[in-house]
């Protein structure tokens, strides 16, 4: 075991190990300046919004109030009142909405975030089926007394409505669901470009890491074979009584332990400096994943047609989706997503170590099994585009590496059968290359 941590830290201490840390130090650096640039423009955004729902319900009011007095309306006086309550009720609470996030009382902002999409939910989608009484069934009256909400007996006339088909789930609905559980925080609202901690993280798992994970685990342990070769170390090694087949596990091991550090190692001060900068809560974010794809091992073909998503604070939900894929999405702790996301990237690692393994066997020059490497993770990269049919599958391997959407329900496979064949093409890639390892002639060269 000494000898495999001096191996290991001897590996770590070459110019290839620091080249790619310092890649992937600077992909970060560059993803951390992007967000913050890209989170000011939210800010942004997230006030503009809040002042413009003020100025619509205010417009709203002083229009429904108009054309009662011009009698436009045809309602009874008590109908009147019932809807004048609604529409005051939608200006106090755009107002609070406006002021608790200013004064940043994420509790109530986030509480009143919720309310105000349950009551378009409730009165402007009066047509739509389900309403969330017949949604929630049995946890409604908790959820309306949890959250205090106001009931409304109002006529059809007097709220705007807006039309969906019954078998798609509207924005608001969605929006409700993805904020019911950060209702109960005191997290600040986030999203794509937090630079807080865990969503950067979070982000980074979806945005940035996945394009060069493969690349940098294939580049780094490619030529493990060849440095021993190098130094001459092999045919001293394969004298001794330990087979073949036990030198190369031992070499994949460290292969394996080389990638992880690799790719781990850049993360640190990342997080560090942002941890110190915005402090280390958030690991309770409430994310999206989808349990079907959790536990099956075939996805809805729809889910490969998707024409768009809804930003639900970290996560994204497919717009226009079917009503009846509802009911496998959950929202989940981000730390349980995180140690899903982190077993199907170890599985990933491995996969990259045993191909790089493979190349390292075949290819007895050490520049010429780089370019290869570098060859293949470009082909494979490229699979989707090339064979279409093949797109975000089981079998294409290569993107696997793009665990949140997968875990979002977002691609055409599931969690289970990503590691399923990753773990089954890592075993016929360890075989590969020990059967064509034993029939080298080593020694003699």
């Amino acid at each position: 075991m000494a000898s495999f941590f001096l191996e290991l830290k001897s590996l770590c201490k070459s110019y290839k190990f620091l080249l790619l840390i310092m890649i992937l130090l600077l992909l970060q650096l560059v993803f951390i300046q992007q967000a913050i640039s890209e989170n000011k423009r939210d800010e942004r955004i997230r006030l503009d919004e809040r002042k413009e729902i003020i100025r619509l319900n205010r417009l709203l009011l002083d229009s429904f109030e108009r054309d009662w007095e011009r009698g436009l309306l045809n309602i009874t006086p008590e109908q009147y009142e019932a809807a004048l309550k609604y529409y005051q009720y939608r200006v106090k609470l755009a107002e609070e909405l406006y002021d608790f996030y200013i004064r940043q009382d994420w509790l109530a902002y986030n509480r009143q975030t919720a309310i105000t999409a349950l009551l378009v939910w409730e009165h402007s989608l009066q047509n739509y089926s389900p309403q969330p009484q017949e949604y929630f069934g049995e946890d409604w009256s908790q959820i309306t007394s949890k959250l205090q909400i106001p009931l409304f007996d109002l006529h059809p006339r007097v709220v705007p409505h807006f039309s969906y088909r019954n078998d798609q789930a509207p924005p608001f609905m969605l929006d409700f669901i993805s904020s019911l559980d950060l209702a109960e925080t005191s997290l600040p609202p986030t999203g794509a470009h937090d630079t807080s901690p865990w969503a950067y993280l979070f982000n980074f798992l979806r945005s940035g890491f996945p394009r060069i994970l493969g690349a940098i685990v294939l580049l780094m342990t490619v030529n493990i074979l060849h440095r021993d070769k190098n130094f001459g170390t092999v045919k001293t090694t394969l004298s001794a009584p330990p087979s073949r087949g036990r030198y190369l596990f031992r070499k994949l091991t460290l292969g394996f332990a080389a990638g992880i550090s690799v790719t781990v190692l850049p993360q640190v001060p990342a997080f560090l400096i942002l941890g110190i900068k915005h402090g280390f809560r958030g690991l309770g974010y409430p994310v999206l994943v989808d349990r079907y794809v959790l536990s099956n091992f075939t996805v809805f073909p729809a889910n490969t047609h998707f024409t768009g998503f809804l930003d639900a604070n970290l996560s994204k939900i497919p717009n226009s989706i079917d009503i009846a894929r509802l009911e496998f999405f959950d929202f989940i702790p981000l730390w349980q997503f995180l140690g899903l996301a982190a077993v199907q990237i170890l599985f990933f690692i491995l996969f990259c170590t045993a191909l790089a393994m493979l190349i390292s066997v075949l290819v007895k020059n050490e520049v010429i099994a780089h370019l290869v490497a570098a060859g293949i993770f470009a082909v494979g990269s490229a699979l989707g585009k090339i064979v279409s049919a093949l797109s975000t599958t089981a079998w294409d391997l290569f993107s696997k590496a793009d665990v949140v959407p997968l875990l979002e329900g977002s691609l055409a496979s599931s969690y289970p059968s990503s590691l399923l064949t990753l773990a089954l093409a890592s075993i016929l890639l360890v075989t590969a290359g020990a059967v064509i390892f034993r029939r080298q002639d080593i020694i003699s060269n």
